[in-house]
């Protein structure tokens, strides 16, 4: 859907002789007065006999009838694109089957997250805009007395969209095996940041944002040092950035429509924000919920 690329090619070529018999005057015009171009209003005259011609083009008998020709491009226009990506502690602290091997050693949410980015902006670069947005920052606090600093977001995008990011973006955000990052899931603050960063630039082309978490905005005013309760400013920014014509997908990553967290319904949070963010899947669950790391690659591969 974002990703698209029009190549528009009209041409019309025939080349063939001239019946002296046929009737160019003919065509849609008809030759009466009938609805239809007919004196009695009859199928004929609409036809013109079944080679009428409406181009006005009269050739004389026997010479070819040349069918003029155009050709018309448009060029691309690539998107800008705003991956919108958390990195709160619990992307490290908990692992998951990528693989569908049980042989295999199972893999933090990060390092499913970080593959998936690598495999998108080194997919899609030069025909797509990447920019990335981490929340918390990579300044947030990883450790208990750190509680008033985990839920810091930069004033700045961690690489701002532009022609060929992927190096950049691989080289701002943790690696797929860092583990010395953590913080809460300031993702309202990183949303509205992030749409900021987003309608600054100059780059023509539409603008989308991409939020991929896995737990809901936990940050609210007054209790950010409890994480217990939902941000209910993620929904608002996000539909404030519709309403400035940038639409948000939203991605889960091993969400459990079934489970809270303290006071928070993390799924029914999630499908609130994907339907006000204006690209809603249909059917039962409006964000990508991705249940493993092929789910999560097929998520922003369709995005």
């Amino acid at each position: 859907t974002i990703a698209s690329s029009l190549a528009l090619i009209l041409t019309t070529a025939c080349t063939e002789t001239v019946d002296q018999n046929l009737d160019f005057a003919g065509g849609d015009e008809g030759g009466g007065a009938g609805e239809d171009g007919t004196e009695d209003g009859d199928e004929e005259g609409d036809e013109g006999e079944g080679e009428g011609d409406d181009s006005g083009y009269d050739p004389p008998e026997g010479e070819e009838h040349d069918c003029r020709g155009f050709a018309a491009s448009i060029d691309e226009l690539p998107p800008n694109v705003m991956l919108v990506l958390d990195k709160s502690g619990s992307m490290i602290q908990n692992s998951w089957d990528h693989d569908s091997d049980p042989a295999t050693e199972d893999i933090t949410r990060w390092n499913s997250l970080y593959q998936v980015v690598s495999s998108i902006v080194g997919g899609f670069d030069g025909g797509i805009r990447f920019g990335a947005f981490l929340f918390p920052s990579m300044e947030a606090g990883t450790q208990p007395e750190d509680f008033g600093n985990f839920c810091v977001v930069s004033d700045d995008a961690e690489v701002p969209v532009g022609d060929d990011t992927a190096e950049d973006i691989l080289g701002a955000i943790p690696g797929a095996e860092d583990t010395e990052f953590g913080g809460a899931t300031p993702a309202a603050d990183g949303i509205q940041t992030a749409a900021q960063n987003l309608l600054a630039t100059d780059h023509d082309g539409p603008k989308v944002m991409v939020l991929v978490t896995d737990g809901a905005a936990n940050c609210a005013p007054g209790h950010k040092q409890e994480f217990k309760h939902f941000d209910e400013r993620l929904i608002t920014h996000i539909a404030d950035a519709r309403a400035g014509g940038i639409p948000t997908y939203v991605v889960g990553i091993d969400i459990d429509r079934h489970r809270t967290k303290g006071e928070i319904d993390t799924f029914t949070k999630l499908f609130q924000a994907a339907e006000v963010g204006g690209v809603a899947r249909t059917g039962d669950t409006a964000f990508y919920n991705a249940q493993s790391h092929t789910e999560l690659q097929t998520a922003l591969d369709d995005i």
